[in-house]
């Protein structure tokens, strides 16, 4: 079992840990995790999750993020060529607008894609925060919106500690 499956086994059910695999010369590994993150918006941009990046691959990880992030599709969530819906309620889009806005304010890096504004209802744009710190609020707090916050790690041990 390698240093990945350890970290996930041990990581709480919300973190999304990677790291470095001795394989990723052909990037096949890094597209399956990225895919993983990708395919789950449902969950990952309904902001109940942390990322968790080994320093050394954090930039390369992140970009891709925030291209696949570029290529999502909102709308009606019944629609099944749709990726992202709304919020439940302007209260939720406050929420989370203001966990952002803190953890901006706290020093995290913000990327955010554009969504067309000709939609019903109450729509929240993805959100990538980079650089986040365990001691920011919104590391620490469930966001129920389309937030994913990033943090890196340089050992297995530190990343079980992150997520726990």
């Amino acid at each position: 079992m390698g240093n990945h499956s350890l970290i996930w086994e041990k990581s709480s059910w919300r973190n999304y840990p990677i790291e470095q695999q001795p394989k990723w010369e052909d990037n096949k590994q890094l597209e399956q995790s990225i895919n993983l993150i990708s395919k789950l918006p449902s969950i990952v941009f309904s902001g109940e999750t942390r990322l968790l990046l080994q320093e050394t691959i954090s930039t390369k990880v992140e970009k891709k993020i925030l291209s696949r992030m570029k290529k999502l599709r909102f709308g009606n969530p019944l629609d099944k060529s749709i990726d992202m819906g709304p919020l439940v309620s302007f209260e939720q889009q406050s929420r989370v607008k203001g966990l952002v806005d803190k953890g901006v304010e706290s020093g995290a890096d913000i990327f955010q894609c554009d969504i067309p504004s000709n939609l019903k209802g109450y729509f929240y744009p993805p959100t990538l925060l980079k650089n986040v710190s365990p001691s920011m609020e919104i590391f620490q707090k469930e966001i129920f919106g389309p937030v994913l916050s990033s943090t890196t790690f340089r050992t297995p041990e530190e990343a079980i500690s992150l997520s726990n």
